[in-house]
């Protein structure tokens, strides 16, 4: 689902962006943090689901996934896994952005984090918890502290279900 007219010559260098990866049974998500070019952010999530997967995240999901499908929000790839779809989309907006990180989990990590090094792409390892997530997240709501949220339904969605579990 390509973004349109913006590029990294008019939005200038994408901000660390993270990977969170799943093997076959939950959502693949990407998010690209873009300067908005008056001072924030914009958010671009990219969200993968494998097609056989996506009955048991709708009933996860408030019967939303299919909804979030037929909007563009979700991609239901064709196969059991994600990667080469990710993988495709990846190369494409970074051929798009300025982009100088893509951190993810290394707990479990694909052959998409291979094929991604492999193509080049900035990788980077980080574990995906609270204690090595907030230090970094508090240094760019530092340096960025006018961000817009725009969200895809399926990330507002999660947002406010870890805001109520915690």
């Amino acid at each position: 689902m390509p973004i349109g007219p913006r590029s990294a010559v008019d939005i200038g260098p994408c901000w660390p962006t993270t990977l969170d990866l799943a093997s076959t049974s939950d959502l693949c998500a990407l998010a690209w943090c873009l300067p908005d070019g008056q001072g924030g952010d914009d958010l671009l999530w990219r969200l993968w689901c494998p097609e056989g997967a996506l009955e048991a995240v709708d009933r996860r999901a408030a019967e939303q996934a299919r909804v979030w499908v037929d909007r563009g929000v979700l991609i239901a790839t064709p196969s059991d896994v994600a990667d080469h779809n990710i993988r495709t989309q990846i190369n494409l907006d970074g051929e798009a952005f300025a982009v100088r990180e893509i951190a993810y989990d290394p707990w479990n990590p694909s052959q998409l984090v291979s094929d991604l090094l492999g193509d080049g792409a900035p990788l980077v390892k980080m574990c995906q918890g609270f204690g090595s997530m907030s230090a970094p997240t508090k240094g760019v709501s530092a340096a960025r502290p006018r961000r817009h949220r725009r969200s895809s339904p399926a990330a507002a969605r999660r947002q406010r279900r870890d805001s109520l579990a915690g």
